[in-house]
């Protein structure tokens, strides 16, 4: 199943699902501020190579909603560090790429539907990212000088919120993140193409007021 189709489906379900939902609680609504855990997946793609990496990765986020009988939409950011740094081989150098991801964030608007304690919503925005490259030849000699990319791209997902209480929610969530591709002048292989893009799911809190 591709992302596309995944975001599609989670879509069509958040539709049917207005059909026989109670009234929305409207504890949802407004400012609302918290973090968030989870795993990431981080793949790069170096000209015909790729490699990716698994870690951890955690932040904040803070956003707004509006409430307007069941239905819920509204506008969040987050900001997160990882642990996923791909490196593996690159056929450009004949030896390996080693990248070192920074700081990621979103910008996004969320449209979702309200029952009971539950949320269901979809969610997609812009994203921005920084990472760094080295690569090093078949002998371990570094063959470019360290690189730093900052770029920006977009990103779509889908979860679900549940109240625990006036106050405090908990919330799961899919996302797939992909930044537009860097042109890399490299010494030794002229012009590179370099691909980066992300598979997220997170738990996070949040506090509303």
């Amino acid at each position: 199943m591709t992302n596309i189709q995944f975001v599609a489906i989670a879509g069509t379900a958040l539709i049917l699902a207005t059909g026989g939902a109670s009234a929305a609680p409207y504890e949802f609504a407004g400012f609302y501020a918290g973090g968030h855990v989870g795993y990431i997946n981080a793949h790069a793609e170096v000209d015909s190579d790729a490699t990716s990496d698994g870690g951890l990765m955690g932040g904040l986020q803070a956003g707004y909603n509006f409430i307007d009988g069941g239905l819920m939409y509204g506008l969040e950011t987050d900001i997160s560090l990882t642990g996923a740094d791909p490196d593996g081989g690159c056929d450009y150098v004949g030896g390996s790429c080693d990248f070192d991801m920074g700081p990621m964030a979103t910008l996004r608007g969320r449209v979702g539907f309200a029952a009971d304690d539950f949320l269901l919503y979809v969610t997609g925005g812009i994203a921005a990212g920084r990472y760094d490259m080295t690569s090093y030849d078949g002998q371990g000699v570094q063959v470019d000088d360290l690189e730093t990319f900052g770029k920006f791209g977009w990103t779509a997902g889908a979860g679900v919120e549940y109240l625990l209480g006036d106050m405090m929610s908990v919330k799961l969530e899919y996302r797939y993140m992909q930044f537009r591709e860097a042109d890399f002048q490299s010494f030794r292989a002229g012009q590179t193409e370099i691909d980066m893009h992300f598979h997220t799911i997170m738990a996070g809190v949040n506090w509303h007021f």
